[in-house]
């Protein structure tokens, strides 16, 4: 299933989960950022011949797109691009129109991490974050831009002014945006504050402020509406709490970072649209907030604040969270899903409406180092640097240049 409540929030210049888990710089397994782009340099292109191979080393899924970081630091993105979330910019051929398989985006290189968001991406650089895509709630940490069906857009990179701070970390939500400072102790916030998600109580924040509580992040995550940073191996969330997402019981929205109580340690995080996940110390999965749709694959459909096992209990090292499904990857590259399956994004035949319970993925996909979640479709990376999508197609999500049709089985994107 998709949550119904989508329609309206898009038509209210709203969109789905940011679907981020780690992007963060300097990290030696391609799952969780870089994963071997170059770590110094401006953010020009890299000069890297035109028939050279493209390797995707790290991926991130939008609500109805999706990008790969290459290791030689340049990035290629796929899918829908009413807003310009491609980045393609302002040529007849590259705007609006979805693309059904990778394109580079122009001018962007030397990249270390990605993050996408419903309507925009960004990428993270040694010197700044570039951001591109929907702008109406300023999440691209800039004002203004060009005008994408009556609403503020860039369809190529800007730099957000970040006061020449540099982020080591970066996550995309709905309609904001969030940065980890390289010293890993301020977490910075710019967008829509609609749920207090950068947290200000003002509808929108016009540009990147610090969150008032300073922390040792070592993880960030972004939601539709709320965000979550690990500390150690504790975790804090702020924004929405409509849905219990925050795991607080009031289910009033938060400015402040507030602790996640009666959970196990936390050894890494994955925000879904409404829902939280992490994986525990023993490599267990556990979510809380929204559960209509089997997000937390306990077999039962009933939202909680409280932190709750599922059947996965041991060997998951990844945890991705999309709209109304949810999918981790283990130790041993095995990928699970549950959840939500009107598109098949959880891996099911797509007359299964939604997957109550861990249900593993087609091994076609190899050994998985990476997954993400979008709206309705899913990715995963795998070692042999081919990347995976399945579930929706209606917007060339899946990236695979074929026909856009939706599909349970995952097929490889193709690359040039």
């Amino acid at each position: 299933m998709t949550r119904r409540a989508l329609g309206v929030l898009l038509a209210s210049t709203a969109g789905c989960h940011l679907l981020v888990g780690l992007h963060k710089r300097e990290l030696d397994e391609p799952a969780n950022g870089a994963g071997g782009a170059s770590a110094s340099g401006s953010a020009s292109s890299t000069g890297a011949g035109a028939n050279a191979p493209v390797v995707p080393k790290a991926i991130a899924v939008g609500g109805n797109h999706s990008c790969a970081l290459t290791s030689a630091g340049t990035v290629y993105c796929w899918g829908e691009n009413v807003y310009g979330q491609l980045g393609l910019g302002d040529g007849p051929a590259a705007m609006d129109s979805s693309k059904a398989t990778p394109q580079p985006v122009p001018g962007l290189g030397n990249v270390l991490a990605l993050a996408a968001g419903r309507n925009h991406t960004c990428a993270l650089t040694a010197n700044d974050v570039r951001c591109w895509g929907w702008n109406g709630n300023q999440q691209l940490g800039t004002s203004g831009g060009a005008m994408c069906k009556g609403s503020f857009c860039s369809r190529s990179p800007v730099v957000a002014a970040l006061k020449g701070i540099k982020m080591g970390a970066i996550a995309a939500g709905a309609l904001h945006t969030c940065a980890v400072t390289l010293a890993g102790n301020q977490v910075w916030c710019w967008g829509s504050s609609d749920s207090l998600q950068t947290g200000v109580k003002s509808p929108v924040d016009p540009s990147p402020r610090p969150i008032d509580n300073a922390m040792a992040v070592d993880e960030l995550a972004a939601g539709f509406h709320h965000n979550c940073v690990r500390v150690g191996t504790g975790v804090w969330c702020w924004g929405g709490n409509d849905w219990l997402q925050l795991a607080q019981a009031s289910m009033a929205s938060q400015s402040d970072p507030q602790p996640v109580g009666k959970a196990a340690p936390v050894a890494s995080l994955g925000l879904g649209a409404y829902h939280s996940c992490a994986i525990d110390d023993q490599g267990g999965v556990i979510c809380w907030g929204a559960n209509d749709g089997y997000q937390f694959g306990t077999g039962v459909t009933a939202d909680s604040a409280v932190p709750t096992a599922n059947l996965l209990k041991t060997g998951m090292v990844q945890v991705a969270g999309g709209d109304v499904h949810t999918c981790a990857r283990g130790k041993d590259g095995g990928v699970w899903c549950w959840g939500g399956n009107d598109h098949g994004q959880a891996a099911a035949d797509t007359s299964v409406p939604a997957v109550k319970v861990p249900t593993p993925v087609s091994t076609t996909i190899g050994f998985a180092v990476a997954i993400g979640a979008g709206i309705a479709h899913t990715c995963a990376l795998a070692k042999s640097n081919t990347v995976y999508c399945w579930g929706a197609n209606d917007k060339g999500q899946l990236g695979s240049g074929g026909s856009p049709s939706d599909s349970s089985t995952p097929s490889a994107v193709k690359f040039p």
